[in-house]
């Protein structure tokens, strides 16, 4: 898969940085995450079906940017293609009710940002 993020572990959140016309169709620069606010950190093996959505931002194709509202839920997708995907599930009241990306190696990101996860929920960050 295409990297189309950058992702930044800072001590406090996650920081993503869409790649290129990313942040324009997005309508955003970068997204910053508490990792207080994640409530669990998966892998999609294939694209996460989103059925019916008003959406702000570019649904055409294999590529998804922008915000995305379904069911109540407000989301942000940053995807290109129908392969892995990372998936963070956040916790209610956060800005997002999850956010999609598509990254280099979702598996191993996902893995540090758990790390991560852990280390907070331990107190040792």
């Amino acid at each position: 898969m295409t990297n189309r993020n950058r992702v930044i572990l800072g001590k406090h959140s996650v920081t993503i940085v869409p790649r290129g016309f990313d942040a324009v169709w997005g309508l955003r620069r970068s997204l910053a995450i508490p990792y207080a606010d994640i409530a669990s950190v998966t892998v999609d093996a294939k694209r996460y079906p989103l059925g019916f959505a008003y959406r702000v931002g570019l649904d055409t194709g294999a590529k998804r940017v922008g915000k995305f509202f379904r069911d109540g839920e407000k989301m942000y997708f940053n995807v290109s293609g129908f392969g892995p995907s990372l998936r963070l599930e956040l916790v209610p009241g956060a800005e997002f009710a999850r956010v999609v990306l598509t990254v280099q190696d979702a598996s191993a990101l996902a893995a540090r940002i758990t790390d991560h996860l852990n280390e907070s929920a331990d107190g040792n960050s």
